[in-house]
């Protein structure tokens, strides 16, 4: 069932986590722990997450974050603003996600170790019918971000619960001057480790290989001292067969590739 969300509610929670947010450096520094948060808000043309597209049309995603020390935790959600699409019931909250993660630096690579609560709530594959990325599920992961040219990072996960299975991030990043501006320019590699989560072959299976690579082009703007506008485009791709019967399957549209846009406001303090 999707969830209808009263804009009164939305704006009054919005607002209250953004005021808890900015109490955070206070209360860390009155402890003697250095403390952050952050709040922000994308607007997307899609809601993409490793390859698979996930709506039909616009979405918004708030994220409200906070970091103390090594610790973090952040709450996002993926809302639904298309209403013309069949069957909605007008704007809806179908997906919230909370993670919680502890961040080491190891010499020159920090390593980040976190859970992942995926709460699904109408998300649907091709048929119109839930596949098991609609499941609720969990993950635990680990990174390794490595400070040096290009800034590669590995990313390893499992789902212990509905997926049952690993999946593997690669991602590159780097920063370009233009002008007035910094740009960034990156990509990232997937590949799934037999995680029922991200769909099955053609044979109905779970599978090892090729998932998904994306590239993207990204630039902040900072608009006020603490408050940045955030652009982004990207283009996302299934690869390998298996991968591509898989992305196809779950993706609302049925396809394989995308490119796509947001545009995200931040606040962090």
């Amino acid at each position: 069932m999707k969830t209808r969300i009263p804009i009164t509610i939305t704006l009054g929670a919005t607002l209250a986590f953004a005021l808890t947010l900015a109490c955070v450096p206070l209360a860390a520094r009155a402890e003697g722990t250095v403390g952050t948060g952050n709040f922000s808000t994308a607007f997307a043309s899609r809601y993409v997450w490793r390859g698979q597209t996930l709506s039909k049309g616009v979405v918004a995603q708030p994220t409200v974050g906070i970091t103390l020390g090594g610790f973090s935790a952040n709450f996002w959600s993926n809302v639904d603003l298309d209403t013309e699409e069949k069957g909605d019931d007008g704007i809806v909250l179908n997906e919230t996600d909370i993670t919680l993660s502890y961040a080491v630096p190891v010499g020159p690579v920090t390593l980040t170790g976190g859970f992942i609560h995926y709460d699904f709530d109408g998300v649907a594959g091709t048929g119109g019918t839930e596949t098991t990325t609609g499941s609720d599920t969990q993950e635990v992961y680990l990174t390794a971000a490595v400070a040096t040219l290009l800034n590669p990072t590995l990313t390893l996960s499992y789902d212990i619960d509905n997926g049952k299975g690993g999946f593997a991030v690669l991602a590159l990043s780097q920063a370009i001057p233009a002008g007035p501006l910094s740009l960034t320019a990156g990509g990232s590699l997937g590949l799934n480790l037999k995680d029922k989560a991200m769909g099955l072959n053609a044979d109905g299976k779970n599978f090892a290989g090729l998932y998904y690579g994306e590239v993207y082009l990204s630039t902040s703007i900072k608009i006020f001292n603490h408050v940045s506008i955030d652009p982004r485009i990207a283009y996302s791709s299934a690869i390998g067969s298996d991968g591509q019967d898989a992305i196809a399957s779950v993706s609302v549209d049925g396809k394989k590739s995308i490119f796509y846009g947001s545009v995200a406001l931040t606040a962090a303090f």
